[in-house]
């Protein structure tokens, strides 16, 4: 039997320490694109962080005033954390693999 549960297909806030939390959507596979040659895999990396992060809490400037999650600072942030990109990247499959429950196939 194979479940499927709709509800773990939505966004949901994935701590990151103490005082950081990204909210984070699956990646369905039909956001998957074919990697053209020569695509560096950083590129779809990015490509695929910059869909799933969709907010996040306790990002603040220099000044500690918050910083707002939109397509700018998104773009920025994941353009100078390739540790952030794994993180959002590994959550989002996490997440994903919630939401089809496939039974064990015997051989």
């Amino acid at each position: 039997m194979i479940v499927i549960d709709r509800k773990k297909s939505k966004s949901e806030w994935v701590q990151y320490d103490e005082e950081v939390s990204f909210l984070i959507r699956p990646f369905p596979i039909s956001e998957k694109t074919l990697s053209p040659s020569g695509l560096n895999i950083y590129e779809v990396l990015f490509k695929r962080a910059m869909y799933c992060l969709q907010d996040w809490k306790g990002i603040v400037d220099v000044n500690g005033n918050e910083v707002k999650c939109d397509p700018d600072n998104k773009k920025f942030i994941l353009d100078y954390s390739e540790e952030i990109i794994n993180f959002v990247c590994e959550k989002s499959s996490e997440l994903g693999n919630k939401i089809v429950n496939m039974p064990v196939k015997k051989t």
